[in-house]
């Protein structure tokens, strides 16, 4: 399920696109395949910070198989916004307290584009 997970991020689905692209995947699976329910509380059952390594290590796989030593790159940062939350501490001034509030997770990813050396792929039919 964790990459079933990593894949669904990497390309960029929906839980219900991925449910429709597990079939297709010819991944070594001896159950019915899961739907997107089932994805979805995987993926909410992942570590952050696991998720953030294997999403790296992909990345560092990527660059090294298309055999890149150097060149023109260029880099990027983009927030984005996670369905997870975290516990934050925060005072109240109406009730001159702290108390704990939940609080949505934002993740900053920083882009690292190879420029002069395209990696290119086919997308499943």
């Amino acid at each position: 399920m964790v990459c079933i997970c990593l894949l669904m991020v990497i390309l960029g689905l929906s839980f219900r696109d991925m449910q429709n692209m597990v079939p297709r995947l010819g991944l070594p699976w001896d159950e019915p395949y899961p739907d997107h329910s089932t994805i979805h509380r995987a993926y909410h059952k992942i570590p952050i910070d696991y998720l953030e390594y294997m999403l790296d290590r992909v990345a560092h796989l990527c660059i090294r198989e298309a055999g890149w030593r150097s060149g023109l790159i260029a880099a990027d940062s983009t927030g984005v916004e996670t369905d997870r939350y975290e516990v934050v501490v925060k005072p109240n001034r109406r009730k001159r307290c702290f108390e704990a509030v939940r609080r949505i997770i934002h993740l900053k990813y920083h882009i690292i584009a190879i420029i002069d050396h395209p990696i290119s792929y086919s997308k499943p039919r």
